[in-house]
């Protein structure tokens, strides 16, 4: 089995215990222990919606475009890659679908043109996010984000773990658990 096919019989798993009857969900506590760290605070699994791109389609849709990224900007590109199968749910979430967002970029701008930008709930209020043409642009904008100097210290950086938890030290996610997950999903990849 792949390791991206086990990251997905993981995902259900942890839905199964974290959506089913006691009785059913005390058979995978076990798995819940071990894997739902990768998951808290993500973006939720909605089990009313098919997936539209599974994680293996996800990886062959954009890996190419996250590796072109990476060399360009000097980013690792299970980095690039990982972050966006968190931040946009695999494709699935809102912003993904509705804004070509894959990162959850959000808009700061005071003056906005129509259509640059959408309001949507983040954590416990509203923000805006950026609208983008194509997912390519999501891809871009991040990257040029990561060459900031809030993340000056990344530079160079090689190594998706070390990076990975430069990421978090620079205040990137509010999540505490960002770096794990996301070193978790880089090493499927």
């Amino acid at each position: 089995m792949s390791d991206l096919r086990t990251l997905g019989v993981i995902l259900l798993l942890i839905w199964v215990c974290n959506n089913c009857p006691v009785e059913i969900s005390e058979e995978f506590s076990i798995l819940r222990s071990v894997y739902t760290p990768l998951l808290d605070n993500a973006a939720s699994i909605d089990i009313d919606t098919v997936p539209e791109l599974s994680i293996k389609s996800y990886v062959d849709t954009y890996k190419e475009l996250a590796i072109a990224e990476g060399k360009l900007y000097n980013i690792p590109w299970k980095i690039i890659l990982g972050q966006a199968i968190i931040e946009s749910d695999i494709g699935r979430s809102y912003l993904a679908k509705q804004a070509n967002n894959h990162f959850g970029m959000k808009c700061f701008s005071k003056t906005c043109a129509k259509g640059h930008c959408i309001n949507r709930q983040d954590d416990t209020h509203k923000d805006f996010f950026l609208c983008f043409a194509k997912v390519k642009d999501s891809y871009r904008q991040h990257s040029i984000l990561l060459m900031k100097k809030r993340y000056r210290k990344l530079r160079g950086v090689k190594d998706y773990t070390e990076y990975a938890i430069g990421l978090q030290e620079c205040g990137y996610a509010t999540d505490r658990f960002y770096a794990s997950k996301l070193t978790k999903i880089c090493r499927l990849l």
